[in-house]
Order: C-alpha cells, then sequence, then structure tokens
C-alpha cells in the first residue's frame, strides 16, 4: 500500500464516530482498484447490521467518497436482499450540511496531507451528527437519495 493510503487508514481506522455508531471494520473486505480515468482507488468497509459505511480513498486526485448502504429486505421475485445506497456528499449537499464547497477533496483543505485528512475528518465527524443521519446509520430509518449522474446523462 502506498504511504498516502496507509495515513489515511492510519486516520480512519481510531475515528470515533465509527466506534460511537457501533460499525466494525472489515478488514478482509479491504481492496482496490485501478480505474483507467480515476486512477488507484482503496476501499475500507465498516459495517453494523443491515448498514455498512464505505470509504474509498482516491490517491491519485486525493479525493474520498463516502457511501452509506442498506441491505434491505428480502425481494421474494428475485429471493435475494434488496440493497440501497447512497454518496454521503450527495445527501449532504442536499441537506445544505457542507460548510465548504468541495468537502470531500482533500485540495480544499489548508495546509500538508495529513493536515488536510485530520480536517477532513473533523468535518465527517460534525456532519455525522445529524439526526436524521444519524437514524439512518443506527437502523432507525432511510432516505432515499437519487444519484446525481451530472453532465455524465
Amino acid at each position: 500500500m502506498q504511504e498516502n493510503v496507509q495515513l489515511f487508514k492510519s486516520l480512519l481506522l481510531p475515528q470515533k464516530f465509527i466506534a460511537n455508531l457501533g460499525f466494525t471494520y472489515l478488514e478482509k473486505e479491504e481492496s482496490y482498484w485501478d480505474n483507467e480515468l480515476l486512477g488507484r482507488i482503496y476501499h475500507f468497509k465498516f459495517i453494523k447490521n443491515d448498514r455498512t459505511i464505505e470509504f474509498h480513498f482516491n490517491e491519485t486526485h486525493n479525493k474520498i467518497t463516502v457511501n452509506i448502504d442498506n441491505e434491505g429486505p428480502v425481494d421474494e421475485d428475485e429471493d435475494q436482499a434488496v440493497e440501497y445506497s447512497f454518496s454521503l456528499e450527495q445527501w449532504l449537499d442536499r441537506k445544505g450540511i457542507s460548510p465548504i464547497k468541495y468537502p470531500f477533496r482533500l485540495n480544499s483543505y489548508e495546509g500538508t496531507l495529513q493536515a488536510q485528512m485530520q480536517q477532513f475528518f473533523a468535518f465527517l465527524d460534525q456532519a455525522l451528527q445529524d439526526d436524521t443521519l444519524q437514524k439512518i446509520l443506527r437502523g432507525e430509518t432511510w432516505d432515499y437519495v437519487s444519484f446525481d449522474w451530472g453532465d455524465m446523462k
């Protein structure tokens, strides 16, 4: 693993908001993939009951993506669980919770890469205090957020 990815992981794993919500890190699910356009993206997954939080760190562009997943009830026609997911960045943007324009891009923050990551996690810790989001992460409710494809439509 690259040095920047090790730094990201070392700052991610001890975050209190993950433990406080009761999520467990799935080290066996840790992976990466290479994308011709985006570069190498590392994947870190946390789970609690039917909810997951997935962090994707793009070391090429120093961008972080956070997805919240809900494995819903079994679809009797398909005989498998129905899965719902949304981008935390888009959810926060729609709720007007983002204090800066691009909070998931590390270059939106000042300082060294480590300082930028620390500022991102401070932002994320604050954002996760939202009551509705807390209920979603505790499995008490769900919010359907359609993916914004932007100019890719």
